[in-house]
C-alpha cells in the first residue's frame, strides 16, 4: 500500500500491488487502486513467466 493508503478515509487515493509466487515458477502481479469512494483509476492482472 501506498502512505495515502493510512488517509483512505479522508479521500485519498491508494494503490495496493500483490506479487505472489506460482507453482510453475511463474509469478501473479495485481495493482488495485482504490473503489470504494472513487472510480478505480488503475487494475492489473499480469502472469509473468
Amino acid at each position: 500500500m501506498t502512505s495515502e493508503y493510512d488517509q483512505r478515509a479522508e479521500g485519498f487515493d491508494w494503490v495496493g500491488i500483490t506479487i505472489k509466487s506460482e507453482q510453475d515458477s511463474s509469478i501473479t502481479i495485481q495493482v488495485r487502486s482504490r473503489a470504494d469512494k472513487k472510480k478505480p483509476t488503475c487494475t492489473l492482472d499480469k502472469n509473468v513467466t
